[in-house]
């Protein structure tokens, strides 16, 4: 009884050293039944249970690095709570949580700006939109989808910085005011340079009906021509 024990307790070290934790439970579990809660029992068990744990890690990150290959961010934020859940002090899955929930965060941000870009006319999402290029910085070598919406971002912020030439066009006799902007006067042409945005134009002249004239200034519009005349009398 006693050979088979230690027979058996070599085996399971055997399985241990081949990383085979199924044939090493197994075995233990015989010997368990010969000699109960035996010391060496009790040792061989947390020697399986920290290698199942260091294998379920192991598989767990080999999966990590094929989502990120894949840019699927929240199953990878997912994949390291996991390992977290078997050992709570990974400091790669605390980090590797950081940074997927931050690369997921900042590209769907972005996604938000580059598929309507006029949104970066209003100051605060200007605002908000290079904040998110500043904190991209550290996380994009790692995501082909963040670079790319990164770039595109820029572009689009560039684009929102520059000015369009504005040319009005008029007949000396309407007096013409951009709201919210100031008054542009009498004039027969006068160029303007204004940022991508809504703008209202509005033309007066006594004994004629006032007309008022909405632009949307796109970030791809640089060059715009207005005719802005009173024609209708009163």
């Amino acid at each position: 009884k006693k050979q088979n024990f230690n027979n058996l307790i070599k085996e399971i070290r055997i399985s241990l050293s081949e990383n085979n934790t199924k044939s090493a439970r197994i075995k233990l579990n015989i010997a368990n039944k010969i000699f109960p809660e035996n010391k060496a029992i009790l040792s061989l068990k947390k020697e399986i249970i920290t290698l199942e744990k260091k294998n379920k890690i192991k598989k767990l990150n080999t999966e990590v690095k094929q989502l990120i290959l894949d840019e699927k961010w929240e199953l990878v934020e997912a994949k390291y709570n996991e390992i977290l859940s078997i050992d709570n002090t990974n400091y790669s899955a605390v980090k590797g949580i950081k940074i997927a929930k931050e690369t997921n965060r900042l590209i769907r941000e972005m996604i938000v700006f580059n598929n309507n870009p006029m949104l970066l006319t209003k100051n605060n999402n200007l605002s908000s939109a290079n904040i998110s290029l500043d904190n991209a910085k550290m996380y994009k070598a790692n995501s082909k989808k963040l670079l790319y919406q990164s770039s595109l971002l820029m572009k689009n912020i560039n684009l929102v910085n520059e000015p369009a030439i504005v040319n009005i066009i008029s007949d000396r006799n309407t007096e013409i005011i951009l709201r919210k902007v100031g008054v542009i006067g009498k004039v027969f042409s006068k160029d303007l340079k204004l940022k991508p945005g809504l703008y209202t134009f509005e033309g007066k002249r006594a004994g004629y009906k006032t007309i008022l004239i909405n632009k949307i200034i796109s970030i791809e519009e640089k060059k715009v021509f207005l005719e802005i005349i009173c024609y209708e009398p009163i």
